[in-house]
């Protein structure tokens, strides 16, 4: 008799300690989608608040002024890039001190919608101390054949966030916007890059 109420109160307490495992990988997996999906909606927030700012902080800065190099290291003027009649440009900007990964990103992102920007109304434009090095870089990102050229630096604020930046400018070389692509948020870039064909290439 003794034996068989051991036995029971055996089974009752593994039952229970089996529940209690049972619900607690159902509370954790439960707690992991909560935690994803609110950090998700904190990292749109914290990207509109950022494309906002960006932008407001970089528009209407005149680039006329400015020399960029070509594969031959000739300086030749940004205006160059704009072809008979054209009214604006989209340039894709990242610097040697940009991280690889963002880098990459940010131009494979702008390459998969030339299909609808079309190349010639896009300008890769490197940001390197040593143009033999950026042409070397070329292939890797495989830019080489469409437009590309190399400058030190801008005169936009954007050039001290540390990641690479898309910005437009027309054919004054006032910039209109500028867009930090977040490889976080591929949709909201996605987005970014479609409302600039609608609005500027249509």
């Amino acid at each position: 008799m003794k034996k068989n109420l051991l036995y029971l109160l055996f089974l009752i307490l593994l039952g229970v300690m089996i529940g209690f495992v049972i619900n607690y990988y159902q509370f954790k997996k439960q707690t992991t989608v909560v935690i994803t999906a609110l950090r998700e909606q904190l990292t749109t927030k914290r990207s509109i608040e950022k494309i906002t700012e960006i932008t407001l902080n970089n528009i209407g800065f005149g680039l006329e002024n400015i020399l960029v190099k070509d594969s031959t290291s000739t300086q030749i003027p940004l205006k160059t890039f704009f072809g008979k009649g054209q009214q604006y440009l989209l340039v894709s900007r990242f610097l040697e001190t940009n991280c690889e990964s963002c880098v990459n990103y940010s131009i494979q992102m702008l390459k998969n919608k030339l299909p609808i920007l079309k190349a010639e109304n896009v300008l890769f434009l490197g940001g390197y101390r040593n143009n033999m090095l950026f042409n070397q870089l070329k292939p890797t990102y495989q830019i080489d054949s469409l437009n590309v050229a190399n400058v030190t630096a801008l005169p936009l604020p954007a050039e001290e966030l540390g990641y690479p930046y898309y910005f437009v400018i027309d054919s004054t070389l006032t910039v209109l916007n500028v867009f930090v692509p977040d490889k976080g948020s591929p949709s909201i870039d996605e987005r970014y890059l479609e409302a600039v064909q609608a609005k500027f290439f249509n």
